[in-house]
């Protein structure tokens, strides 16, 4: 989620991120959800960039491998879209 009480630079954010969709869905090797509107659980306007997996349950142990093998491998990925795109969005913030 982007959140940020100005929206204007909620919204700068957001278009920098969708610059970089294509980068990001490479190194993802798949697409996620784009909700440029959207309002998270405190009722607070966001941006979001998600994807999730249906049919499971963190409190159900049988579960545990299949969601561990989902964050890790999109933890993994998000971290090397991050290393390489952080100083763009560094630069925002100046």
């Amino acid at each position: 989620e982007i959140t940020h009480k100005d929206e204007t630079m909620r919204s700068i954010y957001y278009e920098q991120f969708t610059e970089m969709r294509n980068y990001l869905h490479e190194i993802l090797r798949e697409e996620w959800q784009w909700e440029e509107h959207g309002y998270n659980i405190q009722n607070q306007p966001v941006s979001r960039i998600s994807t999730r997996i249906d049919g499971h349950n963190v409190f159900l142990q049988d579960n545990w491998n299949r969601l561990f093998q989902f964050f890790e491998l999109r933890l993994v990925r998000l971290d090397e879209f991050w290393s390489n795109a952080k100083e763009t969005f560094i630069a925002l913030e100046n």
